[in-house]
């Protein structure tokens, strides 16, 4: 995806699990997340915080283009980038609850402006 002047990229995770799953299992349910953001070429150019999600909860972490280094190949001001998303659950998750692999969704947007509608991308 390329990122441009003015523009945010926003990466939204979930834990997809109804927030039922949690009761009496405590931290057994919660999942931790991180997005990680590089250039095409492999350069880490930004990374979040980990945060906490219970079952039922989302979040999105915004990375604005201006509080992004200048692109690798001089004279771009866009920059062309890959997005991770780390995914950790806690010791125990599994038995008999659904596979993890199932249980957290993300998604990626570019915002241009607040006048503009979002682009989802995939």
């Amino acid at each position: 995806m390329t990122l441009s002047a003015g523009q945010t990229l926003r990466i939204s995770v979930a834990n997809s699990l109804p927030p039922s799953a949690q009761v009496g299992e405590g931290r057994k349910f919660k999942m931790l997340f991180a997005a990680t953001v590089f250039e095409t070429n492999g350069r880490l150019i930004a990374h979040s915080d980990e945060i906490t999600l219970a079952p039922g909860e989302f979040h999105s972490f915004d990375f604005n283009r201006a509080d992004l280094p200048p692109s690798a190949e001089r004279g771009i001001g866009a920059l062309q980038l890959r997005c991770e998303i780390r995914r950790h659950t806690f010791p125990g998750f599994g038995g008999g609850s659904p596979s993890p692999a199932r249980t957290s969704t993300s998604s990626k947007s570019l915002i241009t402006s607040p006048a503009r509608p979002r682009r989802q991308l995939r």
